[in-house]
């Protein structure tokens, strides 16, 4: 609806998350403004890769992760939850896969001591 409200004026559209895209690529082509891109956050991290190096990219993964937590925590955008256990991996899981986990809850699955996991956040 967008491409068809905004026309020539889209300047940009890129598809997050699109699954099953073979199905709509022809019709995506047809819309007037901007093609729509694929991103594909695998080949993102790969680029990013080359681009700084694994450090690099570690480095800025981490600081962007800690300002986002900073504020999304404490306003009550992000529920950060820990598993620790495989029964409660292999639970939260079944919950993901069902879409039965709520968008606010940030999924934190380890095998390694609670204490060691949160010291990374």
């Amino acid at each position: 609806r967008l491409h068809i409200h905004l026309g020539d004026n889209m300047v940009n559209s890129c598809l997050v998350g699109n699954t099953h895209w073979e199905r709509n690529e022809m019709k995506m082509k047809d819309l007037p403004g901007a093609v729509p891109q694929f991103f594909f956050a695998p080949a993102q991290f790969q680029s990013r890769t080359k681009e700084w190096g694994p450090e690099g990219l570690t480095k800025r993964m981490v600081g962007a992760w800690k300002r986002y937590t900073n504020q999304a925590i404490p306003q009550g955008y992000l529920k950060v939850k820990y598993f620790n256990t495989v029964p409660e991996i292999l639970n939260v899981y079944s919950r993901l896969s069902k879409g039965d986990v709520h968008t606010q809850e940030g999924i934190v699955c380890s095998l390694w001591p609670q204490d060691d996991t949160k010291a990374n956040l």
